[in-house]
């Protein structure tokens, strides 16, 4: 994500949150933000704001970790496996074991 979609993401959030109010200037805001969010793409990040929108029942802004796409929570990256790759697995376990 960019600096600026970050800012974008910023700006959706004051306007659906008016009372959202960081105790941090503008500018520090931003950076803080945008350190996080930096390695994340904008578009899942978006569809996250949306979910959060639609299923929040509390009326606050939503923290930033909430944004951040599940796969992508404590370094997780989740990776579809194709039956190959089950069966290269299961050949080195067995290899592993000796057998």
């Amino acid at each position: 994500m960019t600096r600026d979609e970050t800012l974008k993401l910023i700006t959706k959030i004051k306007s659906y949150y008016p009372n959202w109010t960081p105790k941090v200037n503008a500018k520090d805001l931003l950076e803080n933000w945008f350190d996080v969010l930096r390695k994340y793409e904008y578009d899942p990040v978006l569809s996250m704001l949306q979910r959060y929108i639609a299923d929040d029942e509390s009326g606050f802004a939503p923290s930033i970790n909430k944004l951040i796409p599940k796969q992508n929570r404590y370094g997780y990256s989740e990776r579809i496996y194709s039956h190959e790759d089950f069966v290269e697995m299961e050949r080195a376990a067995l290899a592993e074991l000796g057998l």
